[in-house]
């Protein structure tokens, strides 16, 4: 939630070498998104992949097998999405082959991912995700939330 009051536009991390994407109610992109090789899997539905759920004392109702935590649905890439062998659209890269990288341009609010399949390093970079950043002002007028609107949201938590 704190984010969301904040006018954040963009979470971005990386650790599970995989690349996901999900969008909140508010607009708020969240990135998953770090060199993959090596991934430890997407744990969603399509990739039929499951996480464990640790055992006591950890409260096993704080913790998903699959999907996001927040309850948000995953985004397909927009440009080149994979798919598995029966057709079925992934909406995540998970491929011990791929190098994934991203860049924002900050002028025109753009992300644009690409990867590079290392097992044909000819082939080139081949986009696949591009998406914008940027969202309605808190205030209404356009512009980001002045730092003393965030302070003001995030104090009363």
């Amino acid at each position: 939630p704190m984010l969301e009051d904040a006018g954040v536009n963009l979470v971005y991390n990386g650790h599970s070498h995989l690349w996901n994407r999900f969008v909140s109610g508010n607009g708020v992109n969240y990135l998953e998104a770090s060199n993959t090789g090596n991934s430890y899997g997407a744990f969603l539905p399509a990739s039929g992949a499951r996480r464990p759920i640790p055992p006591a004392p950890w409260a096993r109702e704080n913790y998903v097998a699959q999907g996001n935590p927040g309850g948000l649905d995953p985004v397909p890439p927009t440009i080149a999405a994979r798919r598995r062998a029966d057709g079925t659209l992934l909406p995540f890269l998970a491929d011990d082959d791929f190098v994934v990288f991203q860049a924002l341009h900050t002028r025109t609010g753009t992300v644009r991912s690409w990867y590079v399949d290392m097992s044909d390093t000819t082939a080139g970079a081949v986009t696949f995700d591009e998406f914008q950043i940027g969202r309605r002002s808190p205030r209404g007028d356009g512009h980001p939330p002045r730092p003393q609107d965030v302070a003001s949201r995030v104090g009363r938590r």
